[in-house]
This record gives C-alpha cells, structure tokens and sequence, in this order.
C-alpha cells in the first residue's frame, strides 16, 4: 500500500480500519443482509470519502499524516453522509420537499465530492462536474437548443443527493456491489499467490520462445487485469515483475513499457469485471451479465492476439529470448507450487454462467481461495492476510467510487435538464447518411476524456450522451454500448496523455512519450474493434453461427494486417526495413 506507507500512527490504523469496514460492510450488505440498495450505497461512498480526505494531501501527495483540515473535511463527509441516511426515509414521505439542513448538507456533499475527486483523481472531471452544474443551474442562458428553464438549488440537492439519480444512483450501485466484491476476490486471489500461479504459468508456457517474457507479460497482465479493473494499476501490480524481465531479454525499455500497458490497458474489456463496465452494460440494456460476458469473448481476443502477433515478430525479427532456459519455470513445479490456486477463478467463472447471483458467485469464489490457500503453506491466507486484502480491495475501489459517484452527478444532471435528448437529436442529424461520422466524433470524445478521466466514468457519461443517436442510426444497443466502452478504455494507452503507459514508462525508465506513442501503435487492434464490433454484431456472438465466423475471421484478417502494416511503418521509417531483408535472406 506504498499511497500510505509514510502515515504513522494512529492515522494510519484509522485509515486502515475504514477500509477494511468497507470490505466488510460490503460482504454483509452483498451476501447476507436484505438491506436497501440505497443505503448500501451511502456507506460506500461515505467510508471511501472519509479515507480520500485522511491519505491525500492538498496537493495530491499521499505522504505524512492528515492535516487539521484534512480531518475537518473528512469529519464533514461522515456528518453528511450520517445525516442522508438518517433523513433519507423522511424525505421519502414529504414526496421530494427539500428542507433548509438538507440543502446544506447536500451543497456540502457535493463539494467535498468535487475536492475528494480532485484529490483521488485529478483536476479534469472535477471541472467537468462543475460545468454540468452551471449548466443546470443557469440553463435558461445557455446557447440554441441546449437552452432550459434552470433549476434552483433545491431541485438539484434532491436530484443529487437525496434521490437515485446522482451521486448515489446506478454507478455507485456498481461499485457498491458487483466492482467491490469483485476486486475483494481479486485482492484474496493475489494474497494467496493466485497472481503467481497466473504469472509463473504465463512464463512456462511462453519462457522459451522469442520474446517469451513479452508474451508472458501480455498473457499474465491480460488475467490480472480482469480482476484488477483498473490499466493503471495493473501496470503497477504485474510491471514491476514484468517490465525488468522484458529488459533484461533485450527489449527496448520504451517497448517493455509500451507491452506492459497495452496488456494491462485489454484487462478493461476482458470479462469478468472489465473495470466495471460489463455490469454497467447490462444494467443499462436490462440484460443477464452473462450476455454481456459472451459477447466481450472475441474482442477481447482479437486485442490480445494482434499484441501477441505483433511482440513475437518484433522478437523473432530481433532474436530475443532468455539464453538461460534454466530460469525458466517448469511446467510441472509450477502446477504443484500454484496449482492448486487455480479453481477458484474457474469456479467463479462456471458460477456466472449457470446464472447464480453474481455477487453471491464472487463470494463463495473467496471462500474457495480461502480455504484452498490453506493447503500448502507458501499460499496460506492468514488472518492479517486476510486483514490486508480486505484493506486492499477498499482502497482501489476508492477511485472508482469516487469516478462513479462524480459521473452519477454528471447523469443526473443529463436526465434532468433534457441534455440527453438534445444533444442526441442533434447526433442524429448529423449521422442522417454519415454514419461513418457520428462513429468518428463519439470515438474522439471517449479518447478525449479517457485521456483525463478513468475509463468507467467516461462510458457512463458517453453512455447516457450518445447511446440514443447511434441507435437512432441504426446500431444495435449492444454493439452501441460496446463500442463506448472499448474507446473509454483505450484512452489509456492514447497520447498525449497515456496515463498506463506512463505509469509503464516510470517502472521502464524509459521516455513517456515514445513510451506512450509506442503503446499506441502495439495497441491499434483497440482502436479498430470498436467499429468492428459495431458493424459485424457476429463478433459478439449474435447471430448464426456462420455469421459469427465471417465476423470472425474477416476481424482477424483485418486486425493483424493493420498491425503488421504499422510495424513494417516503423521499420521502414527508421531505416531498419532492408536489414531485416537481411537477416531473413
């Protein structure tokens, strides 16, 4: 946990012990209590609110204990959040009439909210938000068709914060439950050594071919960024072990970053978590998880195999592999060191699809891990193991939260004034016979805001903005859903702010920018199987099956051609292209 390594003290259990209520609470509320969605999701973002406040500093650092003010905006948080879930029945009965101490616990909680996101997050969707509510409050001056009547603090503090459409409305509902349970499986798989048995197998399997550390990172950061939900800290989690073996087998620094996060970043859209956005996905088109699920197979896949393709012929074509194969872990070792770490993660997966409760599927997969783990003594959870996932599992969902709930504001805010429709209506006009156009301007906003603004939070907001128009053009939802998704994520990898492949570059020690450019071009499968995600539905597994192949191979064909294409580019642009003639003749 390095983001409170320098808190001492009694600061530091205090922070500890928040988190790991959070986990906590989050088990009971999930597997065993009957309790209101709504207040499951005010103590979610209440407890993880109150820690953004005790680790970040004003100026974002994470370093020495909270200051006075640190701790009286922390302290002002929990009075907010007590205070909503005391009153929130009361409001109910009066049928949405706002009271003077709502208004001003609300106007609090939505400020903290905006310093708590700038704090975890960063500047940008702060400023968003900011935007959207000037928007909403001063709407009567605004330009054209996006002109509205204006809403009054009253209105909006019931909006935002006492109803179900803002700050605790469906994107805190995810993270309250499916992203959190989730990511405590994921924290208990690791804790366990789960991540070794995925990274070590990864390695036996690829170690001996060229490249192998390359393909074992792709393969090894693909799995953990599943459970992960975040490119970012994939990248810090697998990297460190990663980045330094591609290194030392003669990989470019800026090329073992660059693999590492594109890895990392095809993790968001790789069942079963994708950074939250499978659930989002299917609570937004009222479908089963598992259909969501089915149709990420394939392009996911796609992602994966252009990596792959692409990073072997760079090590075929530059004869890299580990000379001393002895280091290289044996296939049989590793099955009876790890092997037994492996059900859980196939047993969570045959869980889902056979339709169980997705939240009541992550936790009997925990206690699977759990109870496995005990067999043998390298992989046992004792109780401060167990303790340290529970903390662990709170704090990266901290930021999520805290996406979540700034997108939520975001949400409310588009559904209240209408904002939804008009720019939709707008869209539609402009893809009346341009199609082709309306794909290209939706996929530059994702990237856009991807670039600033963590992945899930940019679908949601994307989501209720464009989704309407691109159906209105003739997509289907799901593919339309889909394609927002992949681009949100994709931002990660996008310069000029590649935030994973930054995050890459640190560990490398190589440039971020050719870092980050370099992630880009390995990465081109993920701007292309958006649009063909949209306009091949068979990739994602509907329809015939022989409309499903079709879409498949031509997917295929076309991604790995683009791929190799842009590296023959790269060769030739730097000279290189005839002593590869070379080598080969």
């Amino acid at each position: 946990m390095s983001d409170r390594s320098h808190q001492a003290g009694g600061w530091s259990l205090t922070v500890r012990l928040i988190l790991i209520g959070t986990s906590v609470f989050a088990l009971y509320a999930n597997a065993f209590s009957v309790l209101a969605p709504t207040y499951n999701r005010m103590v979610h973002w209440g407890l993880l609110a109150t820690v953004v406040f005790l680790i970040y500093r004003r100026d974002r650092s994470a370093q020495g204990n909270p200051r006075m003010t640190d701790i009286a905006l922390a302290a002002l948080t929990l009075a907010s959040t007590i205070f909503v879930i005391v009153d929130w029945s009361y409001y109910i009965e009066r049928t949405g009439l706002v009271t003077q101490w709502e208004l001003v616990a609300g106007v609090l909680m939505i400020l903290l909210l905006l310093e708590a996101t700038r704090r975890a997050i960063g500047r940008f969707l702060p400023f968003l938000v900011v935007i959207f509510l000037l928007y909403a409050i001063f709407g009567r001056f605004a330009p054209g068709i996006f002109v509205h009547k204006g809403y009054g603090l009253p209105r909006l503090v019931g909006t935002l914060y006492l109803g179900n459409g803002g700050i605790y409305g469906l994107p805190m509902e995810i993270s309250a439950t499916y992203v959190i349970m989730f990511v405590m499986f994921g924290m208990l798989l690791m804790r366990s050594g789960g991540d070794r048995w995925f990274i070590d197998l990864s390695y036996t399997l690829t170690g001996r071919l060229r490249g192998g550390p390359a393909l074992s990172a792709i393969l090894s950061s693909g799995i953990m960024g599943m459970l992960t939900g975040s490119p970012v800290a994939n990248v810090v989690t697998t990297g460190n072990f990663t980045i330094p073996l591609m290194k030392r087998t003669g990989f470019r620094p800026h090329m073992a970053g660059a693999i590492e996060a594109v890895a990392s970043t095809g993790g968001m859209f790789t069942p079963p978590l994708m950074g939250a956005g499978a659930f989002l996905i299917a609570e937004f088109l009222s479908i089963p998880y598992v259909e969501v699920a089915k149709a990420a197979v394939f392009p996911a896949a796609l992602f994966f195999l252009s990596l792959l393709a692409v990073v072997y012929f760079t090590a075929w074509r530059e004869d890299l592999r580990i000379h001393d194969t002895e280091s290289v872990p044996k296939l049989g070792q590793t099955l009876i060191r790890y092997g037994h770490m492996s059900p859980p993660l196939i047993f969570l997966v045959v869980l889902i699809f056979t339709g169980r409760s997705l939240m009541l599927s992550a936790f009997w997969a925990m206690g699977l891990t759990v109870g496995l783990s005990l067999l043998r003594s390298h992989t046992r959870i004792s109780l401060s193991k167990l303790f340290s996932a529970l903390e662990e599992a709170a704090f990266k969902t901290m930021p999520i939260a805290t996406a979540c709930a700034s997108a939520g504001i975001i949400v409310g805010i588009i559904n209240l004034t209408g904002l939804g429709f008009t720019l939709s209506g707008a869209l539609t006009g402009l893809a009346e016979g341009q199609p082709v156009l309306l794909l290209a301007v939706t996929m530059l906003a994702c990237l856009c805001l991807g670039m600033a603004v963590p992945p899930t939070a940019v679908y949601i907001i994307m989501a209720g903005l464009t989704v309407p128009a691109m159906v209105s053009a003739g997509f289907s939802p799901l593919g339309c859903h889909f394609f927002i998704f992949f681009c949100s994520s994709i931002g990660a990898i996008t310069p000029p702010v590649a935030l994973a492949a930054y995050a890459a570059a640190a560990i490398a020690g190589s440039d971020v920018n050719r870092t980050g450019f370099t992630a880009f071009r390995l990465g081109i499968a993920g701007y292309l199987i958006p649009f063909l995600v949209i306009y091949w539905p068979g990739l994602m597994m509907v329809g015939e099956w022989g409309e499903i192949l079709l879409a498949l191979i031509v997917s295929i064909v076309m991604i790995l051609a683009a791929a190799f294409g842009l590296e023959l580019l790269g060769y030739l642009h730097r000279g290189q292209l005839a002593r590869w003639g070379k080598s080969v003749r």
